[in-house]
């Protein structure tokens, strides 16, 4: 049975427990997701639970569990009440959506500005940057929600941080993410041993395994007769191809700097020059900025092709032994556009509704990790 809950941010403490007359949630590779449930104020059960305190914006959190799987989890962004339908809407993304309202920036001493300091790393994985970047933002006053952090990986990246550019911390994490071998985040929500409680434990890849994915690889198959699955959709899209990625970079204190690369898979394959132009990272140093535009060239070195289909929740494989990073094999045979065969692909979105009943799986195509 689906499961909708609020909570109190900072303690991860559930409030309460309620059914509602719409919802639904997502998630995604290196991405916060949403959730999001529409009640009836009309039933009076729902108006004794005075969700306008209980589901204060900022505050408080929604999530949805599955068979005691948290599913998604987090901040409560938006209260929308129709005083002609009676009904209150509220929408939530995950924990990640949390770190986009903080800024990057070391607790400040007294008669100390932004312009005096730097949040500064050296000698280490990216791993244990975003890690820290994290670690940082709980040291501030009531930023410690209950996030649990992962071990320190070494490694030999440096990263330089102004107190100056008021970056968010959520960006940064993004940047991480985007660089060449840049490792996948996420914010997976639990239930606690004491089940009233709920945390997020935050995974980061690894230098030698960048990716986050679960040991098993799930199998889908669209045979004659099968009534577990559904829907499939294709879709190519070509709007990110690059023979040749450009960018530029810099930060508050350093001049402008450019980067090109160019992947020669488009160019062998009769494709005429295609580029693409990044200009939106703060960087300090040109290898930094290197590294985003390579990582760009990597992955639009082919069309991007996601397919999206549905599947029974409570069918093996069941909604909670699959997740957003893991490995799936999709067979097929006789499709109208895609040719017989078993296809390995990644599940990079998940989602789902009030019922339960089904959900819904986007794959993406499997990528070289370089170059």
């Amino acid at each position: 049975m689906t499961d909708w809950f609020i909570g109190d941010l900072l303690t991860g403490r559930i409030s309460t427990h309620l059914q509602v007359s719409k919802g639904s949630w997502d998630v995604g590779i290196n991405s916060a997701g949403s959730i999001s449930i529409t009640v009836p104020l009309t039933d009076p059960d729902i108006r004794r639970l005075n969700l306008r305190n209980v589901a204060t914006v900022g505050k408080s959190f929604l999530g949805v569990a599955e068979n005691g799987v948290i599913l998604n989890a987090g901040p409560v962004w938006v209260q929308d009440y129709s005083k002609d339908v009676g009904t209150l809407t509220l929408n939530a993304s995950g924990m990640w959506s949390y770190f986009d309202h903080r800024v990057l920036i070391p607790v400040l001493a007294a008669g100390q500005t932004p312009f005096d300091v730097e949040t500064y790393y050296e000698n280490v994985s990216l791993t244990t940057v975003a890690r820290r970047l994290v670690a940082q933002a709980q040291q501030h006053t009531n930023g410690n929600v209950p996030v649990v952090l992962p071990a320190e990986v070494s490694g030999t990246e440096t990263r330089e941080y102004q107190g100056a550019d008021l970056a968010l911390v959520g960006d940064a994490l993004g940047d991480l993410t985007s660089v060449d071998g840049g490792p996948e985040i996420d914010f997976l929500p639990r239930f606690k041993t004491d089940p009233r409680f709920v945390e997020w434990v935050m995974r980061v890849g690894t230098p030698s395994q960048p990716q986050l994915s679960g040991l098993s690889t799930h199998v889908w198959d669209y045979g004659v007769g099968q009534t577990t699955i559904r829907g499939l959709n294709v879709k190519v899209d070509g709007s990110k191809l690059q023979g040749r990625a450009w960018g530029q970079g810099g930060s508050a204190s350093d001049a402008t700097m450019f980067s090109t690369y160019t992947n020669t898979n488009l160019l062998t394959q009769g494709f005429p020059l295609l580029e693409l132009v990044d200009a939106s990272r703060n960087v300090d140093e040109q290898y930094q900025l290197d590294g985003y535009v390579r990582e760009s060239a990597r992955t639009g070195s082919k069309p991007v092709e996601f397919w999206d289909f549905q599947v029974q929740a409570d069918q093996s494989p069941r909604i909670g032994e699959f997740n957003k990073g893991d490995y799936c094999l999709v067979k097929l045979r006789g499709d109208l556009f895609v040719a017989d065969g078993v296809y390995r692909r990644r599940i990079t979105n998940l989602s789902g509704d009030q019922d339960g009943r089904w959900v819904s799986v986007t794959t993406g195509e499997l990528y070289a990790l370089t170059n």
